[in-house]
C-alpha cells in the first residue's frame, strides 16, 4: 500500500517547505478566495498552479488520488445535488426528477472549485509542521484586540493534527469491512452507517485521551512561542497572491 501523506507533514526543500507559515496561510486565503469565483480560464490556471506547486514538492500523483478517494464522494454529492436542483433545461427526466444542462455544468464547476480548495490545504499541510501553523495563527491574531489568539491556536493546531488522525482510522475501518464483505451490501444508508459510526466513536475516545493526557501533564496555552521572520521571498509570494487573486475576479 501507499504511503500515507494526506495532510501529514512531509520533510522537503521545496519553495513551500522554505516559506513563512504565516505566508502560506495568507496566500492559501487569497487562493481559496480566488477558486470560489473563479471560471473556466481561472480553474485552468490554479489547477496549473497546483500542479507547478506538487511538482516541486514532489507529491506522488497516483497517492495523492489514493488517499483523497473519499473526499471525492463529497464532490460527487455536491456535482449530484447541483444537477437536481439548478433549474434549466432538462437533459434527462425521471418521475418528475430533471437533470438540467445548467445544473451539469454548476455541478461541474462546483466540484472543480472544491477539488482545489482541497488539494490547495493538502500542499499547505504537508509543507508545513503542526507547531508552525500554530505559531503562524498566533502571530497573525496577535495584532487583533480581544481575541486569544494562543487558544485559538492550540485549537487549530489539534484540529490539523487530527485530521489525518481521522482519515487513518476512516481506512483501517473501511478495509476491515471490506475483508468482511460489508462493502457488498447493497443499501448504501447501511454501508455509511457501518463506517461513520465506528469512525465517531473512535475519534471520540482518541480525544478524550488526548484531553485526559494534556490535563495530567498541566498543559498551558501560554507557553512562549518562537519569532517568525518573513524573508523576501515571503513577500514576492504574497504580492504574487494578490495579484493572481486581482486577475482572477477580472477575468
Amino acid at each position: 500500500m501507499a504511503q500515507t501523506i494526506t495532510f501529514h507533514f512531509q520533510p522537503g526543500t521545496s519553495f513551500l517547505h522554505q516559506m513563512d507559515p504565516r505566508c502560506k496561510i495568507i496566500c492559501l486565503a487569497l487562493v481559496s478566495l480566488s477558486t470560489l469565483k473563479a471560471v473556466t480560464a481561472g480553474l485552468l490556471l490554479l489547477t496549473l498552479l497546483f500542479a507547478v506547486l506538487a511538482w516541486d514538492a514532489d507529491l506522488p500523483g497516483k497517492t495523492i488520488f489514493f488517499e483523497l478517494r473519499y473526499f471525492g464522494l463529497f464532490l460527487l454529492v455536491v456535482f449530484i445535488s447541483n444537477c437536481l436542483t439548478q433549474p434549466g433545461t432538462p437533459i434527462y427526466s425521471l418521475k418528475g426528477i430533471n437533470i438540467t444542462r445548467e445544473g451539469v455544468v454548476e455541478g461541474l464547476f462546483a466540484s472543480w472549485r472544491l477539488a482545489l480548495i482541497i488539494l490547495m490545504g493538502l500542499l499547505f499541510s504537508v509543507s508545513t509542521r503542526p507547531k508552525d501553523i500554530r505559531t503562524a495563527i498566533e502571530h497573525l491574531l496577535a495584532p487583533i484586540p480581544f481575541v486569544p489568539e494562543k487558544r485559538i491556536a492550540v485549537m487549530m493546531g489539534l484540529i490539523v493534527r487530527f485530521i489525518p488522525v481521522i482519515l487513518g482510522t476512516t481506512r483501517e475501518i473501511s478495509d476491515a469491512q471490506r475483508a468482511r464483505a460489508i462493502d457488498q451490501r447493497k443499501n448504501p444508508i447501511l454501508r455509511m452507517s457501518r463506517l461513520v459510526l465506528p469512525v465517531m466513536r473512535r475519534t471520540i475516545g482518541r480525544s478524550q485521551r488526548l484531553a485526559d493526557a494534556m490535563e495530567s501533564r498541566c498543559f498551558d496555552e501560554n507557553r512562549p512561542t518562537p519569532p517568525l521572520k518573513m524573508v523576501r521571498t515571503d513577500w514576492q509570494a504574497i504580492t504574487l497572491a494578490v495579484f493572481f487573486h486581482i486577475i482572477l475576479q477580472s477575468i
